[in-house]
């Protein structure tokens, strides 16, 4: 299927979700004022118009229930699109009958047949999304589901609200149908869904499922492990409480706050909007700082407080920012929960999306009946409750991964085994007979190497030329091609009988998925990560494991600042991120793999690596540590004592940069002594608060006559640095405190006249690329607002910094094991 063709199909699909949402927000701000109307009408006593009510919302999604999964189960047999189309028909009948009805009797009908239909099209819609995206983009495609659904939520009650407070001087009736002011957003309805129903005839292509070959009852106790059991509660719990406030805010804004129905209808809109906003940004950029788990985890709490909250505010306008905060925390939950139902099983995600919105319907159900009952004992009381079940929520998110711990553990647990005998025979083998020329042409020993496919290629054929043992540790390993590329060589690796030993931070590599995670391990691939975010005893954050090394055969390694993840790579439409590495083939490899056992192997209380410099041809390499929690500050120091003694030039590369006083210090005292002092920046960054806060440093650095250049082709991650054509460093360390305090870090110091030229003039070929900032330049480019900015920005980003190189600090004076 190609691009345009799918993007077709999946447009199609989201406007029939869109349509459908959009009849169910018109009845929002609506249904309390028409029941009203209706019930006085057939002369019923007031006190049972907030029953019918909630009978009247929970009745639509009981029939959803009653027919939800036979309709799963008819799209997976017959095809999704008969099945949206049969939904939206019955969409079309319930709003005609809605807007034409002249008693309760008549809307309750229309509602039944609403929710029979209905039923079809969102969980079959999401299924059709689900087939035709690959596993990698279903969050994402998921969050523009709910874009969709919170999309028609946004629309729905402005268009209820406004038109069914227009006067249109007309009442008209036959035989048992009546048209006044309530009928127009519902007929404005039906004759939507008709022509999205011509539109779905006449382009959406049908997709027919394939019968998978293993029994229906096998597939169906798959389809309720443990796991999925857990996602359903928490599926229904967060529509009991969402369809609760749905409920009793219109009836809470009637009769309590003395709302409009156009106001009821903004403050739907409101919540529909967030969620639209939101989830997408949610879906794309949450996992780069949240898992899955962690987002569900902070939604439920977000939401759940605000709830709690809502009754103690009348003000208009904090009604509409508690409602603004509770749709902000449901957006974090609503596309993860979709995402991991759709992954549950590839042959049956239509049925098991139908088992969530059947799941769904429950709390539909009940959340309307039980928020009307609770009305009477007072308007606090639903808000209250719904609140604490959310918050009491948030213990079923630690079972999520239960099942996938348990698989792990074993399966670690076996390997531990192995390679505790492992590990023993590689340390005691005894100093690596490996012989060093003392030639000239040293390149062979020490190499530079540029990130994009010049690091990839030559990563690969490490690994594919291994023999015994490798040792890959990285910050972060993502689930795209490069590192589904670099994965499937440490599988190929593995059954060549090589040992491969895998450890990732467990902050830089949380949006690791644990199917992929769950693979490496099944193909015996030993991983762990380092620090977990959460741990019963520490709350681990400040100090990370931040050095990317790959060690093969003690014999040859890659050391740098480069992770593992397409932007590292790049490709045809954007250019690599601007970072650097060193190949070794020295004796130091062999102490590096040492060292890496060690970390693998949890050895807290092994010694660093001694500061020595390894003889490589004419060149003498020192591998540098930083961890200030073990007393290791050799980079930092080394930095500081280069910058020092610098007689002629500096260059530094600094990715954000924002070093400590002591080397700002160094930088100044060595530019005033006549030293060509130049920094290469990022005009890109990926954290763009800190390239604000650097942009503070700018008038002070040039001002002690340094020279800044920024780099636009990419974003820049290098932390390389050059002094006097013979000293370079190369590694993972940042110049600022995070590096200096916090995290794990390692660089190469390689003492060679030939390695820091060749340095030097591909640094210069970086500098005729950039764009010099000169005090001119910044005066130009800057104003009262901008440096401002810098200056909150430089501010925030110290105190975040002290705040993360704090914590570790802390825990100085305990045994720490990482």
């Amino acid at each position: 299927m190609n691009r345009k063709g799918k993007l077709n199909k999946i447009f199609l699909v989201l406007l029939s979700l869109f349509i459908v949402m959009l009849g169910y927000g018109i009845l929002l701000p609506t249904l309390p004022y028409y029941t009203e109307k209706l019930a006085l009408k057939g002369n019923l006593d007031t006190d049972v118009i907030n029953f019918h009510i909630g009978m009247l919302t929970g009745v639509y999604p009981l029939f959803q229930l009653l027919f939800v999964i036979v309709w799963g189960k008819l799209s997976d047999k017959y095809g999704r699109k008969p099945l949206i189309v049969i939904g939206l028909i019955g969409f079309v009948v319930m709003n005609l009958l809605t807007g034409l009805a002249t008693s309760l009797t008549m809307l309750y009908i229309a509602r039944i047949i609403g929710g029979i239909f209905t039923s079809s099209v969102i969980p079959v819609s999401n299924a059709y999304l689900s087939d035709i995206t690959s596993e990698k983009r279903r969050t994402k495609i998921m969050a523009w589901s709910g874009v969709a659904i919170s999309s028609g939520l946004i629309f729905g009650p402005v268009l209820g609200g406004l038109l069914s407070q227009t006067n249109l001087h007309f009442k008209y009736s036959f035989w048992v149908f009546h048209l006044d002011r309530f009928a127009v957003p519902f007929i404005l309805a039906a004759l939507l869904g008709f022509v999205v129903l011509l539109i779905i005839l006449k382009w959406l292509k049908n997709i027919k499922i394939e019968s998978p070959t293993v029994s229906k009852v096998v597939k169906f106790s798959f389809s309720l492990s443990k796991y999925f059991i857990v996602l359903l509660l928490l599926s229904f719990v967060m529509q009991f409480v969402v369809t609760l406030f749905e409920t009793v805010f219109s009836i809470y804004g009637k009769d309590e706050l003395g709302f409009t129905s156009n106001q009821v209808g903004i403050g739907f809109m409101l919540c529909g909007s967030v969620m639209a906003v939101l989830q997408p940004v949610f879906a794309t950029y949450g996992e780069r700082i949240l898992t899955s788990k962690q987002q569900i985890t902070l939604g439920l709490l977000i939401s759940g407080v605000a709830l709690i909250v809502f009754p103690f505010v009348s003000n208009e306008l904090y009604v509409y920012l508690t409602i603004v905060i509770f749709a902000s925390g449901g957006a974090m939950v609503t596309p993860n929960l979709l995402s991991a139902v759709s992954l549950i099983s590839k042959e049956n995600t239509g049925r098991n999306i139908s088992i969530q919105s059947s799941t769904n319907s429950i709390g539909q159900i009940l959340g309307p009946v039980l928020g009307t009952w609770l009305i009477a004992g007072g308007f606090y009381y639903p808000f209250i409750i719904a609140g604490s079940t959310v918050l009491g929520a948030m213990g079923l998110v630690y079972f999520l991964k239960q099942q996938n711990k348990v698989i792990n553990g074993a399966l670690l647990a076996n390997q531990q085994k192995k390679t505790v005998a492992m590990d023993h025979k590689s340390t005691s083998k005894g100093p690596n007979k490996m012989a060093f020329q003392n030639v000239a042409d040293n390149v062979k020993y020490v190499e530079l190497v540029h990130s994009g496919e010049d690091y990839f290629m030559r990563l690969k054929k490490l690994i594919d030329n291994a023999e015994d043992i490798i040792h890959l540790q990285t910050y972060i390993f993502e689930n795209d091609e490069t590192g589904n590329r670099i994965a499937s060589s440490l599988k190929e690796a593995v059954q060549r009988n090589v040992k491969v030993f895998v450890l990732l931070d467990a902050y830089g590599s949380a949006a690791l998925p644990d199917r992929f995670v769950q693979d490496l391990v099944q193909h015996g691939i030993f991983i762990r990560f380092f620090s977990p975010l959460l741990s019963l005893n520490n709350f681990y954050i400040g100090r990370r494991m931040h050095h990317k090394i790959i060690v093969i055969d003690e014999k040859l390694a890659l050391i740098g600042g480069i992770n593992i993840a397409d932007k590292y790579r790049g490709n045809l439409a954007s250019a690599p991120w601007l970072d650097y590495a060193v190949q070794l083939n020295c004796p130091a490899a062999m102490n590096l793999q040492k060292l890496c056992s060690d970390y693998f192997f949890k050895k807290g209380n092994s010694k660093k690596i001694p500061p020595v410099l390894h003889s490589a041809g004419t060149a003498l390499v020192g591998i540098l540590q930083n961890d200030w929690l073990k007393r290791k500050t050799e980079v930092c120091d080394s930095y500081t004592n280069a910058i020092l003694q610098a007689e002629q030039e500096i260059i530094i590369v600094g990715s954000y940069f924002l070093p400590g006083s002591r080397l700002v210090k160094a930088l100044k005292n060595a530019s005033e002594r006549g030293v060509k002092t130049t920094v290469i920046l990022a005009s890109i960054s990926d954290v763009p608060l800190v390239r604000k806060a650097t942009e503070h440093l700018y008038s002070y650095f040039l001002g002690h006559h340094m020279r800044i250049y920024e780099w636009n082709k990419s974003v820049v991650h290098g932390k390389v640095a050059m002094v006097d054509n013979k000293w370079s460093t190369v590694g993972s360390f940042n110049l600022n405190s995070l590096s200096c305090y916090g995290s794990i870090e390692m660089n190469v110091e390689v003492h060679s006249v030939e390695f820091a030229e060749n340095l030097r003039a591909d640094l210069e070929k970086v500098i005729n690329e950039c764009t010099e900032v000169t005090l001119v330049a910044l005066k130009k480019r800057e104003n009262l607002i901008s440096r401002s900015s810098n200056w909150v920005s430089y501010q925030m980003v110290r105190s975040t910094m002290f705040f993360l190189t704090f914590l570790p600090h802390l825990r100085i004076f305990k045994n720490y094991r990482f």
